[in-house]
């Protein structure tokens, strides 16, 4: 399939996990890809191995997400899609959340995406339009547990989205999001032994008995390539779950 061919596309937090494999999917669809993420040697391995033009940068800087999208603009010609998946997970009862964490979870989830919707849009309005894929969560739709801060600003991602949405209609750029679930994706295995551990049980039992299994970042970078393509021209404004109906078990 070349639903993307000649695309020019961003994706930020591209050096691993469900970053890197939307970075794979959008060129194995026909896009030029600028992969962007703060682990800079790491980035650029894989860009590398994609074939692919990397820049490293923190999406908490603005100053860095303007570089980011000025070296697309200058690699390809333009900007026609972007994908901001950057984002930190922290685990804490909301009781003793540090502040420190806090900050950093919201700075990064939320501020970082607003940075990109501030410095990519406009480059894509110059273009004629484009289209923006933001990464929420199954934890912006319903609360968990532990994951305060990430669920809170995977909230705040969701109502950005619809923001921005109704904001750059008329300016021919579509913006969406989707909620992953559990994935097995380095984030989540980074997370479930620090849970295990605050609960003192294993909860891999309990989220394959809601969830029916993981999903795999190959699936959440498919549902986010058809959004950003042309096929997807009447979508902006949703928010898409993608966790086998996780998000919709009532007990």
């Amino acid at each position: 399939m070349a639903d993307l061919a000649g695309k020019r596309a961003l994706v930020t937090g591209a050096a691993t996990g469900i970053g890197r494999e939307v970075a794979a999917v959008l060129v194995e669809q026909g896009a030029n890809v600028m992969m962007v993420d703060i682990q800079d040697d790491l980035v650029a391995k894989e860009a590398e191995a994609l074939g692919q033009s990397s820049v490293a940068a923190d999406v908490t800087n603005p100053e860095h997400v303007k570089r980011a999208v000025d070296a697309t603009v200058e690699a390809y010609g333009g900007l026609d899609i972007m994908v901001p998946v950057a984002g930190v997970l922290d685990i804490h009862p909301l009781l003793t959340q540090p502040l420190d964490s806090w900050n950093r979870t919201l700075d990064v989830n939320i501020t970082g995406l607003l940075h990109c919707l501030q410095q990519g849009a406009p480059a894509m309005i110059a273009g004629g339009g484009g289209a923006i894929v933001c990464m929420s969560s199954i934890q912006g739709l319903r609360s968990a547990a532990l994951v305060g801060a990430y669920g809170a600003s995977k909230a705040a991602v969701i109502s950005l989205t619809r923001t921005a949405a109704v904001e750059l209609r008329d300016s021919n750029v579509r913006i969406n999001a989707v909620c992953p679930g559990f994935i097995d994706a380095p984030m989540a295995h980074r997370a479930v032994p620090v849970i295990n551990e605050i609960v003192g049980t294993d909860i891999t039992p309990m989220v394959l008995q809601a969830q029916g299994r993981l999903g795999t970042p190959r699936e959440v970078a498919e549902v986010v390539a058809f959004l950003a393509s042309d096929r997807a021209s009447f979508v902006t404004g949703q928010v898409l779950a993608i966790d086998n109906g996780y998000s919709v078990r009532v007990g």
